[in-house]
């Protein structure tokens, strides 16, 4: 639970994931890890996402610049988006649909650049809907059949349908970091700021991994200390966020290729082209998952 709670209450506080972490009792062994978990959910709290570019080196000098350069980067992407190229033309059919008026692109870009924030409530709700795979591609069959009305060939799958949603997924980080810099002008004064919470944390990661390394070698338990394996990854990914030198990736990863990575080390299976594994390799995922945790927490 401590490994699922840590970074989304950092980059992801409307989850929710703060009011987990707040109650989540660790042993008395682990004081460094207690304390620095509970400067996290109090940041969570704040309902703020963390931003990591903030802590990059060269960050102060570019939060100078102005006040516009989101909106500089919609208008350009907005500028080359009818010249995007899908491998299926009905899937730049759809794309050009949604980039008419009052559209799907179109209304989720025009609050950006207009900087109208009377429709971040709307925004919200076409990020939530964007952001569901399943929802994507209902959306996606819906423009294609209903709208378009195209009767005939196959339906708007694999790699073209991957290539609407990477194209998709830019708008909606713009609309995300928006939103964030709207909401977050108005909670400036409130709880602790991000620079604070690194002065916190920063400088106890040393502490914090010997603590959990000595407890670790006093578990028996091969799911205990494949927790605690899965707790130091945490740990270790979200200190990276304060990290001046960390390279903090520029586009969000496909969400199912990213969730099924670790299957990738599990030499028995097969994945299918949706990155799934077939209901009769449940017996050797669960077998090859067990093996592959061991291995981790015998490291």
């Amino acid at each position: 639970m401590l490994a699922a709670t840590l970074h989304p209450s950092l980059l992801a506080p409307a989850t929710r994931a703060s009011a987990v972490l707040h109650p989540f009792q660790l042993t008395d062994e682990l004081p460094r890890l207690a304390e620095y978990c509970q400067h996290i959910a109090d940041y969570g709290d704040r309902q703020v996402a963390l931003n990591p570019e903030a802590f990059k080196t060269g960050a102060s000098k570019a939060a100078h610049k102005g006040g516009d350069a989101l909106e500089q980067a919609v208008a350009t992407w907005w500028a080359r988006a009818p010249r995007q190229v899908f491998s299926f033309a009905p899937a730049a059919k759809v794309w050009s649909k949604w980039r008419e008026p009052h559209s799907l692109l179109h209304a989720l870009v025009t609050p950006i650049r207009q900087n109208d924030s009377a429709k971040i409530a709307s925004l919200k709700q076409a990020i939530e809907k964007l952001s569901d795979d399943a929802h994507f591609q209902r959306e996606v069959e819906r423009t294609d059949r209903n709208v378009l009305r195209r009767r005939l060939g196959d339906a708007i799958s694999g790699r073209a349908l991957d290539q609407l949603q990477t194209a998709t997924r830019e708008a909606v980080k713009f609309a995300r970091q928006w939103i964030d810099r709207q909401e977050g002008q108005g909670k400036k004064s409130q709880g602790m700021s991000p620079e604070q919470l690194r002065k916190h944390i920063w400088g106890r990661k040393g502490g914090i991994k010997e603590e959990l390394a000595a407890f670790k070698r006093r578990q028996p338990s091969l799911l205990v200390q494949i927790g605690l394996e899965c707790c130091k990854r945490a740990f270790e990914k979200t200190h990276a966020l304060f990290d001046p030198e960390a390279i903090v990736p520029t586009e969000e990863p496909l969400p199912r290729p990213l969730l099924c990575t670790d299957l990738l080390r599990i030499p028995s299976l097969t994945l299918n082209d949706q990155w799934g594994v077939g209901k009769s390799d449940y017996g050797i995922l669960l077998e090859g998952l067990r093996k592959l945790l061991a291995g981790e927490a015998e490291k």
